[in-house]
Formats: structure tokens, sequence, C-alpha cells
């Protein structure tokens, strides 16, 4: 068995060990623990793993201000878990509306802007993230 599967098999790592372990799957099983802290989760929102974030976008606890950086991620498949998500804050909402991804779209209603960008015959580049104080 690999190390990391042993250390979650055997069930003796805390939800802190977790989510600063080495692994990238024992990250993501972390993101996934009940109950997790709501600094853990602001933690995880940071990490570099694509698949840690994703996993915890989907959580049906996420804290607002995790929800809020993962909302400025850069990484499509965070995104797209983010949109579909029915608790999102009307700030939350304007800034996925402004991600240039038919599926993002669609799954905010944006039924018309997503069908636009589905017609295209690829997707335009993503925008450039802003940079400073006044983009």
């Amino acid at each position: 068995m690999p190390a990391w599967f042993d250390r979650l098999r055997s069930g003796g790592l805390s939800a802190r060990d977790a989510a600063f372990d080495r692994d990238e799957p024992v990250r993501a099983a972390a993101a996934r623990m009940f109950g997790l802290s709501a600094s853990l989760q602001r933690s995880l929102a940071l990490d570099a793993s694509p698949l840690v974030r994703t996993v915890l976008a989907g959580r049906s606890d996420l804290d607002s201000r995790a929800a809020d950086m993962l909302c400025a991620n850069n990484d499509v498949r965070v995104l797209r878990v983010m949109a579909g998500r029915s608790d999102l804050s009307d700030g939350q909402k304007a800034q996925l509306a402004e991600i240039r991804d038919a599926r993002v779209l669609e799954s905010l209603g944006l039924h018309d802007a997503a069908a636009f960008l589905d017609s295209l015959p690829f997707a335009p580049a993503p925008r450039a993230p802003k940079r400073g104080l006044f983009g």
C-alpha cells in the first residue's frame, strides 16, 4: 500500500495534520472531513492542488470566506463547482459571471451568454487576473 493511503486508512490523522500533509490525496481527504474548521477550510482554499480546492468547493458547510477565495480561483474546475452551489452571495455570483466558461455561466443561469460561448469555435482566453488595487 502507498504510505499516504496507510496514513488515511489508519484513521489516526487529525484534520489539521491531514490538511497540511505533503501528499495531495491526503489533503483532498482533509477537504472532505466532517466538521472541518473555518480556518482549515481557508487554508485549503489556498492549496496548490486544484483537486484539493475542487473537493473543498463541494462542501455543504463551506465557510463564506473560503467560498470568496474559491470564487477568485484561477482553475476552471474549481469555478465550475462553485458556480453550481445554491448558497452563493450576489457578489460571488457577479464574480463568477465574469468567467469565460460556458459551464460556469450555465450553472449561474446565464443561458444566453453560455450559448454564445458554446457557439464559438473554441473558448476565449481567460481574463488576466487583476493586479493591484485598480486592476
